[in-house]
């Protein structure tokens, strides 16, 4: 199941509302070099991460890329600096939460 990019190792808890904090925390730390903009150069690329139970980031690694290679350095950034995260639940099934995210760099051209 992908739910806007970001997909887990296990959907059996409660995941929603712990994906879209994640998803809105992660978001608010991207920020792209201000020339890829500009330039009209985009890109997506795949990270893998872990959350332990108490909410510390192990990894992220960085599965591939599709674009601009300099992005990827963007998104694996946006990842460490939102950690830590907040701790699972006391029902989470596993030993960690393993997150793989797809981040999407799209260049809009203004009107």
């Amino acid at each position: 199941v992908d739910h806007q990019g970001i997909s887990f190792n296990t959907y059996d808890w409660d995941f929603a509302p712990y994906l879209l904090k994640l998803k809105r925390r992660i978001e608010r730390n991207i920020y792209p070099p201000p020339a890829f903009t500009h330039l009209g150069i985009g890109g997506n690329n795949v990270i893998r991460f872990r959350i332990t139970r108490d909410g510390k980031l192990i990894g992220p690694e960085i599965l591939g890329h599709e674009g601009e290679k300099a992005l990827v350095e963007t998104s694996k950034q946006a990842v460490e600096v939102s950690a830590p995260f907040w701790p699972l639940p006391d029902d989470f099934p596993r030993d960690y939460l393993e997150v793989t995210a797809r981040f999407y760099y799209v260049v809009h051209e203004s009107s």
